[in-house]
C-alpha cells in the first residue's frame, strides 16, 4: 500500500503546471486511474517535464535555492522555539540516503516531518 508522488514544482521550476507523477502498486494505479479527470495533464506540460530532465544546472541551482531556503525555515523556527522532535539534521553524510530533516508538533499536536534528499535517486538504496 505504498504510494510515492512527486512533482515537478519546486526543483523543476513548473509549479504553474501542475505535473507530478506517482509510482505504487499496480492496484493502487488503477484505483487512482477510476476517480481522475480526464485529461488531467496537458501536453504543454507533459513536453515542459520532459525537457526538465534534461536540465542538470537548472535542478543543481534549484537544489541549492531550496537548501538556503530550508535553512532559513530551521532558524525561523528556532527563533520561535519550536519544539523540535527530531532536532534539524542532515542525517547518513555520505551514504546512499543521505537527507535533511526534522520532526516537529504543530500548534495542534500533528507531528510533522519535513526531509530533502541529497539525490532522490538514493532514497531506498541500500
Amino acid at each position: 500500500n505504498l504510494l510515492i508522488s512527486r512533482s515537478f514544482s519546486k526543483a523543476h521550476g513548473l509549479a504553474g503546471l501542475r505535473i507530478g507523477y506517482g509510482v505504487g502498486d499496480t492496484d493502487i494505479i488503477n484505483l487512482m486511474n477510476r476517480v481522475r479527470q480526464p485529461f488531467n495533464v496537458n501536453s504543454i506540460a507533459q513536453i515542459a517535464a520532459i525537457e526538465s530532465l534534461k536540465d542538470d544546472e537548472f535542478i543543481k541551482k534549484s537544489r541549492l535555492i531550496n537548501d538556503q531556503g530550508r535553512n532559513q525555515l530551521e532558524i525561523a523556527f528556532q527563533d520561535q522555539k519550536i519544539q523540535f522532535i527530531i532536532e534539524p539534521k542532515i542525517r547518513f553524510i555520505g551514504e546512499p540516503g543521505e537527507q535533511a530533516t526534522m520532526f516537529f508538533l504543530d500548534p495542534s499536536g500533528n507531528a510533522l516531518e519535513f526531509k530533502a534528499f541529497n539525490d532522490d535517486n538514493q532514497i531506498f538504496a541500500k
